[in-house]
């Protein structure tokens, strides 16, 4: 189980951050159609899709930074306390 999901992390979530602005430069684009076409049913559910993937994408990112923020901050404790406890800084 923990290939695929692997596989599929990787397939779908690798390089996300440009996934994000691809799909944000998309949605830019059809929102800039509808404005010159309002009545095209079509564009409206293109412009409906393109955010709903941008939110997905947006928030997968986010969910993302906040992991790699806690890895860096769970380091930095580790480093500090290997420091404090080798460094005794009341001598």
């Amino acid at each position: 189980m923990k290939p695929l999901l692997k596989d599929f992390n990787t397939k779908f979530y690798s390089d996300i951050q440009q996934q994000v602005l691809g799909v944000k430069e998309d949605l830019s684009r059809i929102q800039e159609q509808c404005a010159l076409s309002p009545g095209d049913g079509g564009l409206m559910e293109a412009e409906r899709a393109s955010l709903l993937k941008y939110v997905d994408l947006s928030s997968a990112e986010e969910a993302l930074n906040r992991k790699k923020s806690r890895i860096r901050r769970l380091k930095l404790g580790d480093i500090l306390s290997i420091c404090n406890e080798g460094c005794d800084l009341r001598t």
